[in-house]
């Protein structure tokens, strides 16, 4: 199956171009496959800054994150395969079984790893599948799950489903996507051995992200309380999915 590469970026054009462009570069993928959606008002920068800009297809987009991946389901065709990268990605990271210690090592190829999580989609008649979310070795499995499960959209490949595109929260755009893509298709896919290594945020900042999204979480478990409940760490709300739906 055909696939493009999809990468919203705002502000970032140095980032984009010294991390997840150049880890591209590296797997040797074509470059022509990567779409870069920007907010209008920097497109001009992107073009001017960006010297990847005859490289890849740069695209006017939306501003805010809900806004722009929601923009980038409306720019492709409904059942378009997609790969939704962060811009800001180091390494794709893989855990493999070893005879002392299982490592964590580069993913050996990116496109075989894409077209074979495609087929296994294809074979699931399931439409998006994910990574683990967290990049800590301990916390990883060499499995892969088909129930509920958080999809982040630092690097996901999904059949592009335009009804479950559709995102109106703003803060949990990725929790919303990851349940109506699994009830849609009874199932998600995600890799619990594969991670991605980016920018670390600041966690002051991230804290104060999660004040943020206090309303949007109690307002999100009311509409899908059958799948969903909020668990209380420090003080600050977070969501969790229900096991064995």
């Amino acid at each position: 199956m055909d696939y493009v590469i999809a990468i919203p970026s705002t502000n970032r054009y140095n980032t984009i171009n010294k991390k997840t462009c150049r880890m591209l570069r590296g797997y040797g993928i074509d470059m022509k496959r990567v779409y870069v959606f920007v907010p209008h008002n920097q497109y001009r920068k992107y073009k001017r800054r960006f010297y990847t800009c005859n490289e890849v297809n740069v695209v006017i987009g939306k501003d805010g994150i809900r806004a722009q991946r929601n923009y980038i389901s409306e720019y492709f065709a409904d059942g378009q395969l997609i790969v939704c990268l962060d811009d800001d990605i180091l390494r794709i990271l893989e855990l493999k079984p070893s005879v002392n210690k299982n490592l964590l090592r580069p993913v050996e190829c990116l496109e075989t790893f894409i077209l074979d999580t495609a087929l296994a989609l294809n074979e699931k008649k399931i439409s998006l599948a994910g990574i683990y979310p967290v990049n800590n070795y301990h916390f990883l499995k060499l499995n892969k799950t088909y129930n509920l499960q958080y999809i982040s959209g630092s690097f996901k490949i999904f059949i592009n489903r335009k009804i479950c595109e559709d995102r109106i929260f703003h803060l949990l755009e990725d929790w919303e996507t990851s349940l109506k893509y699994y009830l849609h298709d009874n199932g998600v896919m995600r890799y619990n051995n594969v991670v991605v290594e980016n920018e670390y945020y600041d966690l002051k900042q991230y804290d104060r992200i999660l004040e943020e999204k206090k309303f949007e979480i109690m307002v999100f478990q009311e509409k899908y309380e059958d799948y969903c409940y909020i668990k209380k760490r420090r003080n600050i709300l977070d969501l969790q999915f229900k096991k064995n739906i």
